[in-house]
């Protein structure tokens, strides 16, 4: 936690809580079409100064890397299943993945919170990104959820299965570059060593 309070800038609160947080829908956002997100969790922390106090809250987010690699292909033996070898050493790319940002933005949105703390564990290191909300991306995704809800849902029709017809879209190729701009922008700002289990081994 102390790691996290230094990270963050919160250093100086005086109580912080880590709340599991459930689904969040998008019907105390005026305008929204419904959506929703789940966090994995709500940071809040308080700050007291004399008989005053305030509260702020923050999203954690958490992704965990798959550890193993494919050893073997079991499709060259009839009912044999795929083998797996444990690979400790995998890494985390080191651009943000654009649907973990999108998915951080989500989450900022529904819960009207201004920051997101992303932590990647990958076996051996946990990187921590400090991700911030994003009005002008959120405004952007804005506009497509709402053409995928009047062209799709409302009509109640199957949208295409790679949205294809999207590539040569000058607006939705704006929005591919603003998303990657804004990953760029997010970079790991601290590494923590990932705990080890009683048998001596890393967590996986």
């Amino acid at each position: 936690m102390q790691h996290l309070k230094e990270i963050t800038g919160f250093d100086k609160a005086t109580e912080w809580i880590l709340k599991e947080q459930g689904l969040t829908t998008s019907a105390h956002v005026e305008g929204l079409p419904p959506m929703g997100a789940s966090p994995d969790g709500l940071l809040e922390v308080e700050y007291r100064s004399g008989s005053q106090s305030w509260k702020h809250s923050v999203i954690v987010e958490y992704k965990s890397l798959f550890p193993y690699v494919l050893a073997g292909q079991g499709e060259s033996t009839p009912g044999a299943e795929d083998m797996y070898k444990y690979a400790p050493f995998k890494k985390f790319p080191v651009l943000l993945p654009a649907t973990c940002y999108a998915q951080m933005q989500l989450g900022m949105l529904m819960t009207c919170t201004s920051k997101c703390i992303f932590m990647q564990y990958s076996v051996e290191t946990t990187g921590v990104r400090v991700v911030p909300f994003s009005p002008e991306w959120a405004a952007a995704m804005e506009t497509w959820v709402r053409r995928f809800w009047s062209m799709y849902y409302a009509r109640q029709v199957v949208p295409p299965s790679n949205f294809g017809h999207l590539i040569n879209d000058t607006e939705y190729s704006s929005f591919l570059a603003l998303t990657r701009r804004l990953c760029e922008s997010a970079p790991v700002v601290k590494v923590l060593q990932s705990a080890k289990g009683l048998d001596g081994r890393l967590f996986v």
